[in-house]
């Protein structure tokens, strides 16, 4: 008569210790994926709103207002403008501070502000948001007063 050996409570012990671990290394696998994706999807909403807020002010040239073109609102002690707009329910808070831009040799800004024809400028937008933990992203556009950006 043959021999019907089965598995030995150890050997099935050590197999469901083996399952395991490899089940927890695939949920660490699908966590990590998933924060991504989200972490992705925020940025990219944000830069969205960045640009949002840039094509309003800057879609038309002629309406920019003089204050856009005119004084340092540098960061972070002093945006030219701040708001907040909400996308798929997250709040985007963002802050645009306008510098002119200079030469690095000389110090002088690139056009001045007696020549308005000439002004330079660089416009930078903060987009900070709370979801999941805290995020933060930054757009930099140089902008001539004489062209349309």
């Amino acid at each position: 008569m043959g021999s019907n050996r089965g598995f030995s409570l150890l050997e099935v012990l050590i197999s469901a210790f083996i399952m395991t671990l490899a089940l927890a290394a695939l949920l660490s696998v699908l966590t990590t994926g998933l924060k991504a994706e989200t972490q992705s999807v925020q940025q990219t909403q944000a830069l969205d709103v960045a640009e949002r807020v840039l094509a309003r002010i800057l879609n038309d040239p002629r309406n920019i207002p003089v204050s856009f073109w005119r004084g340092r609102f540098r960061y972070p002690d002093s945006p030219w403008k701040e708001g907040i707009e909400k996308v798929d329910g997250t709040d985007y808070s963002y802050q645009l501070f306008l510098n002119n831009v200079t030469d690095n040799e000389t110090g002088d800004p690139f056009g001045t502000e007696s020549d308005s024809s000439n002004t330079l400028r660089r416009v930078d937008v903060l987009v900070t948001w709370q979801h999941d933990g805290p995020g933060r992203l930054g757009l930099t556009r140089l902008v001539n007063r004489t062209l349309k950006p």
